[in-house]
């Protein structure tokens, strides 16, 4: 019997220990705890706006988005992340605006990491366009994330990175969540400008904010996520 005992011990050890440095059980149950239960479903609304009037310094000819891919997931995945580095996916939605290999990461991540995903079918037909999409989460998986290029562009693209949308404070699904859009640097091709020849980045860079630098600090758009069920 003592001998049973001390195996079970261990056992428990070795699985607390797994974490990496020793943590108390209650710590363990805390990793794993999702305070929101259930599922919910949430319009994104995003409104694009770059135009000349909004950015006449940062306005080339014919600009518009390419197909807007929104994804929920949960905390441990992320689709891209500021200062990280792009996927395969996204750096060929950050460069060509083509989402289907994006599209491949995420299903492979389908029931373990990823819990929807939905996209546009067409890129906008100009900067200042609002799209419309529809994403489920559950409590597992309550974050949700976006992108989109800007077209044309060496590799930079707009989005929202890990929007939380469970209220840890109350464990309930927020109402409402709204933020500006950002542009991002994908760090995979050395292009400066609008128009600029293809040129691989070597070694790549990561993910950075070009918000202020190349579009004097304004906003391409809006996105509002509102809870629907």
């Amino acid at each position: 019997m003592a001998a049973k005992m001390l195996v079970i011990v261990a056992a428990a050890m070795i699985a607390v220990s797994a974490f990496g440095a020793p943590v108390k059980l209650d710590d363990v149950e805390r990793r794993f705890n999702f305070p929101c239960s259930g599922r919910a479903t949430y319009k994104v609304q995003i409104d694009y706006l770059w135009t000349g009037r909004t950015h006449p310094n940062a306005y080339p000819a014919d600009a518009r988005f390419s197909p807007t891919v929104i994804a929920s997931h949960g905390k441990g995945y992320t689709i891209w992340t500021p200062m990280g580095y792009a996927t395969k996916g996204v750096q060929q939605v950050a460069e060509t605006g083509h989402p289907y290999t994006l599209v491949n990461e995420l299903r492979a991540q389908s029931f373990r990491n990823v819990f929807d995903r939905n996209m546009t079918e067409d890129e906008t037909e100009d900067g200042s366009e609002t799209v419309e999409l529809y994403i489920d989460v559950q409590g597992r998986r309550p974050y949700v994330s976006g992108i989109s290029m800007l077209v044309p562009s060496p590799d930079w693209f707009t989005g929202f990175d890990n929007v939380n949308l469970c209220d840890v404070e109350n464990g309930q699904f927020v109402e409402y969540y709204e933020q500006n859009l950002s542009v991002w640097d994908a760090g995979s091709d050395a292009g400066e400008d609008f128009l600029s020849e293809n040129e691989r980045q070597r070694p790549r860079d990561p993910i950075v904010s070009i918000l202020g630098s190349r579009f004097d600090g304004i906003p391409v758009g809006t996105v509002k996520i509102t809870k629907m069920a």
